[in-house]
């Protein structure tokens, strides 16, 4: 292996298991069901509303923490 191979090696390996923003929730550790569709409704941070991801309208809906994040917001990836 020549250094080139190594050092490529050693720097994607700071890359592995680093948190994303859960796709779930988008980041935001909130999600819920929409009051209109019945489909997935997150936080919009702009608007500070509920938004349904299916229509893409404003909803009234309570917030819930992600399942898939824990409330944090990101998930973490392992290989």
């Amino acid at each position: 292996m020549t250094q080139d191979q190594h050092d490529h090696i050693e720097h994607s390996r700071q890359f592995d298991n680093v948190p994303k923003d859960c796709p779930e929730c988008e980041g935001t550790g909130k999600v819920s069901l929409s009051d209109c569709c019945g489909a997935i409704a997150i936080l919009n941070t702009q608007l500070n509303k509920m938004t349904c991801m299916s229509c893409f309208k404003p909803c009234d809906s309570e917030l819930d923490t992600c399942d898939d994040c824990y409330g944090t917001g990101e998930v973490q990836y392992e290989d």
